[in-house]
């Protein structure tokens, strides 16, 4: 877990050498023997998100259960964020409800997820893992 902290953030980065937020998520899970892909078979661009800003959204609503109260947050859920204004995904590393995230100008960090509604978007639960 330490070894995923402080990975410079890139752009559609899936490896140690840098990684964007979701290649973070993808680390770490793998990291806990879950293995995904997130791939909705069409390719990741620049800005993709503001262009398909709710295509992240939707793989995740097809393929995870969705858990609408942060106090429901759990290890290995996925979680959606914002802050300053800009949504971000990160994914919950324990049961006290620290996420790892990273976004642009920043390296990967763990926070503390914030249950006010100016912090948490949503959490998404692997269906396989039940209630």
């Amino acid at each position: 877990m330490q070894s995923l902290i402080g990975i410079p953030y890139r752009f559609n980065g899936r490896e140690m050498t840098g990684a964007d937020c979701l290649g973070i998520v993808q680390m770490y899970l793998a990291s806990q023997d879950i293995h995904e892909s997130f791939s909705d078979g069409n390719p990741i661009e620049p800005k993709w998100y503001e262009i398909h800003q709710y295509r992240l959204v939707k793989y995740l609503c097809r393929h995870y259960k969705r858990i609408k109260n942060p106090e429901a947050i759990r290890k290995n859920d996925i979680v959606l964020f914002e802050i300053n204004g800009e949504g971000h995904l990160g994914v919950a590393i324990d049961d006290y409800k620290r996420i790892l995230s990273t976004f642009p100008g920043n390296h990967s960090f763990i926070i503390r997820l914030t249950t006010g509604k100016s912090f948490f978007i949503s959490g998404f639960r692997n269906r396989k893992d039940g209630d």
